[in-house]
């Protein structure tokens, strides 16, 4: 079943990883997905954005292949943002528009690059096999959201938390939690979320990321 949200899916090919094409392929049978990759920050200076109404994200700006946007196109998603659409992190998504300061401050787990403009120590990332575990509570996604044994990947740690979140999914190593899925409670025009695994193919288009992403979109 079609969903009736249109979602502009922006991502870049992530050092020639290509998770982020995985995931769209996955996702554009069953749901109203435009996906732009590595030229988004022209497709945000050029297009109308007003016909979106959910804003996927997975890129890193300024990494090979994905130069970082312009104000304009800054200044024209915070407009779209603000008006109620909604916000949807994938992965290194996060850190896609890094340079604008209203963008770090609404991300809720933002990863940080080691030319952080404010000083900010770098996130790291263990490349590892880890249980990812549901966030027992009273969010309405807590019933959707599925557990996973995920395959080798990049385990995001060590980010930078610039809001209140509501974790929504979990990932333990070297005795530490760290928040692998959550919604940001940042006051601001629609819903934001993030979900970190999905860096490898494998991992990008496994059927529990698919069924998770796609639940978290329906949900925006």
């Amino acid at each position: 079943m079609e969903s009736a949200k249109k979602i502009l899916f922006l991502g870049d090919n992530h050092y020639k990883s290509f998770g982020s094409k995985a995931l769209a392929q996955c996702l554009e049978d069953e749901l109203d997905l435009t996906y732009v990759e590595d030229s988004y920050g022209q497709f945000l200076e050029e297009e109308d954005l007003s016909k979106f109404d959910v804003f996927m994200i997975s890129a890193i700006g300024d990494t090979p292949g994905s130069p970082h946007a312009s104000e304009k196109a800054g200044e024209r998603l915070k407009e779209r943002l603000k008006a109620g659409a909604s916000l949807m992190l994938f992965h290194g998504g996060s850190a896609a528009f890094w340079r604008w300061e209203w963008w770090r401050k609404i991300v809720g787990l933002r990863w940080v690059r080691p030319n952080d403009p404010v000083g900010v120590a770098a996130s790291t990332h263990p490349v590892v096999p880890y249980a990812l575990e549901c966030v027992a509570s009273e969010h309405p996604l807590s019933e959707v959201l599925q557990r996973m044994d995920t395959p080798r990947d990049e385990l995001y740690i060590e980010l930078e938390q610039t809001t209140d979140i509501y974790p929504l999914m979990e990932s333990s190593y070297d005795g530490k939690t760290y928040v692998m899925a959550y919604e940001s409670q940042a006051d601001w025009g629609g819903k934001i979320l993030g979900y970190l695994p999905g860096h490898d193919v494998e991992v990008a288009s496994h059927s529990i990321t698919v069924a998770n992403v796609k639940a978290m979109l329906e949900y925006c």
